[in-house]
């Protein structure tokens, strides 16, 4: 079995291989993941805590065995995590639509069918997690809700026709007793743009009111499906104890089943995941319950939940925000989760402000602020979270038909990954000329934009620009953020946006478009030149 999963490939090698034991995993100086698992029987007669008592092997899909591990996961929760935040609460309101599996195991499981809920109606239903992938057209009329099919979809589904990620979720839902199921395609109204608008967002309220999510991680598309249980062996052996010392392939690794695995990638996912009370994620390894309390594996291992204070917070982001409290870092978080959200994966560039809107809006609430295309209204985290930038060399891409339309100063209007400006100092001296105004669906930035001197000209490799900008660097302009002060007033570093006039102005006063960052001397600004109040579009 060594052999076989070092070298799967039988492409063995004379290099020495280490092989040493880390918790219940057994790793090896080559590998980035854990390649075999230690367990015993409930009869081992030790009990040191060394050996982590277990399953060898994965339970069938089907079993009945594997049904009561999921609803004992859940019911654990619901009795004794009230003090992790993640029990649910025993009715709450259901979304707009859910899918009707039935009241009773009497009536025709073969079918289930659609349901439009009012707002006092309440009740449990579970919400599915899942990725798109490619669909074909055929794929989608199954999987999806259309205004043409919408009457059909009231009266019944045929689960036969559905794609067997959406089955296995049903047969799920089903195996935990619960009535109503939430899937985004079926539930949203694909072809009208009014219905998914408003759907949309609503997401972060689905996943968060949600009794239990279900990830489907182990699935790339609608037809894959996500009940299918690896071939993992495990050879049994002897002890002088007389039970037996199990080794198993079936390895615990959350990070590289979970966290690394294609869903994960998938930007609508990071906030499904930040905002359910608990998820049970059925990955290609193996079958894994989070909630607060932490990482419960279908081997019977117990691991700590490292995501716990961050993404993991039944309660998000509570728990991250009071641990940076401490060190009076909470504009960390924030930056945490955009960073990690634009390096995401989205089909469509222009769900790039609505895929992120529940974590942004609870955020927000965390932070007692408010918050618009990513940027927050508080004193304390306007300026910092104003001074984002691309990672990297490459620039990033300007999303066109967006709407509403995305203002410039925000990294939601542009596609690629974004980093934050490092203003470590706690002697930071932020401008307190800027301001952010909210109205219904839009935001605006007033500030007061400097000019250039003449020396930056001369060194324009000193601005981190977005995009490749249309007009010479003499055109370019800046709104002073914030300044790092130094004892020697020409050390001095100065936080700005780099501006430029906006083309075709609203009329209302002078208008400019943000078009990067930039931290800089005394001596590249012209101070002593005055500033002109302007709104940044």
């Amino acid at each position: 079995m060594l052999y076989r999963v070092l070298w799967p490939r039988e492409a063995q090698s004379a290099r020495l291989v280490r092989v040493f034991r880390q918790g219940t995993n057994l790793w090896t100086d080559r590998h980035s993941r854990p390649l075999l698992r230690l367990c015993v029987d409930p009869e081992w007669p030790l009990r040191d805590g060394e050996i982590q008592v277990g399953l060898p092997q994965l339970l069938a899909r089907s079993s009945p065995g594997y049904h009561e591990l999921l609803r004992s996961w859940i019911q654990r929760c619901d009795d004794s995590h009230e003090n992790f935040g993640c029990a649910a609460a025993s009715q709450t309101a259901l979304p707009t639509r859910v899918i009707d599996l039935g009241a009773n195991a009497s009536e025709d499981e073969r079918v289930v069918r659609l349901l439009g809920t009012n707002p006092s109606q309440r009740g449990r239903y579970i919400a599915l997690s899942h990725c798109w992938g490619g669909p074909s057209e055929e794929e989608r009329e199954a999987n999806c809700t259309f205004t043409s099919n919408l009457t059909q979809r009231h009266q019944g589904i045929n689960v036969a026709q559905l794609g067997k990620t959406f089955q296995d979720a049903i047969a799920v839902t089903r195996a935990l007793g619960q009535r109503y199921l939430w899937i985004d395609s079926l539930c949203i109204i694909q072809d009208d743009r009014s219905d998914w608008m408003r759907e949309s967002k609503c997401m972060g309220a689905v996943f968060s009111r949600a009794y239990c999510v279900i990830a489907a991680t182990a699935a790339t598309g609608p037809q894959d499906g996500f009940l299918r249980p690896p071939a993992y062996g495990f050879v049994a052996l002897p002890t002088p104890w007389g039970a037996p010392l199990y080794l198993c392939e079936t390895v615990d690794d959350f990070r590289g089943d979970v966290e690394h695995a294609g869903l994960s990638r998938r930007g609508w996912v990071l906030q499904e995941r930040a905002l359910a009370r608990r998820t049970i994620h059925f990955s290609s390894g193996q079958t894994y319950w989070e909630c607060g309390r932490g990482i419960h594996c279908e081997t019977l291992t117990l691991l700590n939940n490292q995501e716990a204070g961050f993404l993991g917070d039944p309660q998000f982001p509570t728990l991250a925000i009071a641990q940076a409290a401490t060190t009076h870092t909470q504009h960390h978080v924030f930056q945490s989760v955009f960073k990690t959200y634009s390096r995401l994966e989205l089909t469509r560039a222009t769900d790039r402000q609505i895929a992120v809107a529940g974590v942004s809006q609870r955020l927000a609430e965390g932070m007692t602020s408010l918050v618009a295309f990513g940027v927050f209204t508080k004193f304390k985290y306007l300026h910092r979270s104003l001074l984002w930038r691309r990672a990297g060399h490459v620039f990033l891409h300007w999303i066109r038909n967006n709407t509403p339309k995305v203002p410039t100063w925000s990294w939601m209007a542009f596609m690629g990954a974004i980093d934050y400006v490092d203003c470590t100092s706690t002697e930071m001296e932020w401008n307190p000329h800027i301001r952010l105004s909210i109205a219904e669906e839009t935001a605006t930035i007033t500030a007061p934009v400097t000019t250039f001197a003449a020396k930056m000209l001369q060194t324009p490799d000193l601005l981190i620009l977005d995009y490749r900008p249309r007009a010479d660097g003499e055109d370019l302009k800046c709104v002073i953020v914030g300044k790092e002060p130094s004892g020697n007033p020409d050390d001095a570093v100065y936080y700005v946006l780099v501006v430029l006039a906006a083309q075709g102005g609203s009329g209302t006063g002078t208008e400019y478009e943000r078009l990067g960052v930039a931290a800089l001397r005394s001596t590249h600004l012209a101070l002593d030149s005055g500033t002109e109040r302007a709104r940044i579009i």
